[in-house]
């Protein structure tokens, strides 16, 4: 969802919310376990690609 050009609009916090999440924190602390970068870093590097 993070890197989906339909999902540009919806924050970070629509996001997590969306997939089951309930804390930014948590979050953030898995995805940056899992992707070496945190899901704002992501989003940016990823729809920059995309352009």
């Amino acid at each position: 969802m993070l890197s989906d050009p339909t999902h540009k609009k919806d924050t970070i916090t629509d996001i997590y919310l969306a997939v089951g999440f309930n804390s930014k924190s948590v979050f953030y602390t898995f995805f940056k376990k899992f992707e070496d970068v945190t899901p704002s870093q992501f989003r940016k590097s990823a729809l920059e690609v995309g352009r």
